[in-house]
């Protein structure tokens, strides 16, 4: 585990020195959520550069934001800079109590894990509740402050996010019409989503554009993987563009990076 950490910091360490050029700009809010009990959210906006508020944008909305920015934002200038994606709109999404590691990674087992395991979580199974507030108090409020194409509208997340992200297609798919699901942790309750995912309806997705599906090369989570990719091409129509990669050579912590710059230039990319 020593030996991963130190790894992801090397990379973290080298995106961050990547000389920026201005081709984002960053907003901040925050929503206190009645859904979530007064819960307060820490929002994150990430604009275009040429950003142009008579202008609408695809959006997409990111878990784990505490983390994910710090990899999300220079991949994202990256390809600005590059011009392999078209401009977009990032919205970070985090709990304002997630100040530490330790309590980011207990906030998001709360809220994207779909049942409550006390056994293995103290606190788990928070994904309804979770949905319900992105769905009714976050994306209004962000498509009120920034036009929004609604038929661009994306979703990233990644391991327990990746969980959460399959959450979503199995019971408000429509919500979204792109997903970006990493290394999607299936295994969370005796593979629950994964036998959901064997009965849904492949009438239930028919109007997702295109998600993205990718996974390391070793571990438990290629299994899940397989899983939700060969369910997904099963009930998937001939609309649906369905991308799925395997990063080799790289394990759960540093394949992030490759799996965002992979995603965001299949969803997104010109």
């Amino acid at each position: 585990m020593k030996k991963k950490l130190k790894l992801l910091t090397g990379v973290l360490l080298f995106l961050s020195a990547i000389p920026f050029y201005g081709q984002y700009q960053k907003e901040k809010f925050e929503i206190i959520s009645e859904i979530m009990n007064n819960e307060a959210f820490n929002i994150e906006v990430v604009l275009p550069n040429s950003y142009d508020s008579t202008k609408k944008y695809p959006i997409i909305y990111i878990t784990d934001w505490w983390f994910a920015s710090h990899i999300t934002i220079p991949i994202y200038e990256i390809l600005a800079i590059s011009n392999n994606i078209e401009p977009i709109i990032i919205v970070g999404i985090q709990r304002k109590s997630s100040v530490s590691a330790k309590d980011w990674n207990s906030n998001r087992r709360i809220d994207l894990t779909p049942t409550n395991l006390p056994e293995k979580h103290k606190l788990s199974g928070g994904a309804k509740q979770f949905l319900s507030f992105i769905k009714n108090e976050l994306i209004p409020s962000v498509e009120t402050r920034y036009p929004s194409d609604v038929e661009k509208r994306g979703y990233s997340g990644y391991s327990l996010g990746g969980l959460f992200g399959t959450y979503i297609l199995l019971n408000e798919p429509d919500l979204f019409k792109k997903y970006l699901i990493g290394s999607p942790y299936l295994m969370y309750d005796d593979y629950l989503l994964s036998k959901e995912l064997v009965k849904m309806k492949p009438e239930k997705i028919s109007s997702i554009k295109s998600i993205f599906l990718a996974v390391e090369e070793e571990g438990d989570q290629l299994k899940a993987f397989e899983d939700i990719r060969e369910s997904l091409i099963k009930k998937k129509s001939s609309d649906l563009q369905l991308e799925s990669v395997i990063i080799f050579g790289e394990d759960h912590y540093t394949a992030i990076p490759s799996t965002m710059t992979k995603g965001l230039k299949f969803l997104y990319g010109k």
